[in-house]
């Protein structure tokens, strides 16, 4: 795609988000430190029964989640109650890439489907699955799906 379209998608995105996070959804994320003996499966599965989710596979032994901040609260208890660390992130204003921006997410697919995008020459890796793509539809997908999707 062109630069200037690229550049419009991503303040198009931006600005839905911005007002998401200033509406209903007030929320954001918390950097979790575990080691290779902790169950991260079962505490992320228990986090999800209470409304928080995974945002980001940040690193290895490090994820980030993301809620609404009663949520957050709760979760954060949790999380340190099973001996683990968790920092919340306090310059971020929203649980973006988790299903609470979806409907911000939404509101970019006018922007996507009306922005021209071409198959790479060299593949790209999509952030949502680590995976290889190269077609103009993959990309446009892409980049809907990581707003609201866990990133790898």
């Amino acid at each position: 795609m062109r630069f200037e379209e690229a550049v419009n998608i991503v303040l198009g995105g931006g600005k839905y988000l911005h007002d998401s996070s200033k509406g209903e959804i007030k929320g954001g994320l918390v950097a979790v430190m575990f080691n290779e003996d902790s169950n991260i499966t079962g505490i992320l599965s228990r986090l999800n029964q209470m409304g928080v989710y995974l945002a980001l596979n940040n690193a290895p032994n490090n994820v980030i989640i993301g809620g609404t901040y009663d949520m957050i609260k709760s979760a954060i208890d949790y999380i340190r109650g099973e001996g683990l660390v968790a920092r919340p992130i306090s310059k971020i204003e929203g649980p973006f890439h988790t299903v609470y921006v979806k409907e911000s997410a939404d509101q970019v697919i006018p922007l996507l489907t009306s922005t021209h995008f071409s198959d790479a020459v060299i593949p790209v890796y999509a952030n949502t699955s680590a995976q290889e793509i190269i077609h103009a539809e993959q990309f446009r997908a892409e980049s809907y799906k990581q707003m609201f999707m866990p990133v790898k």
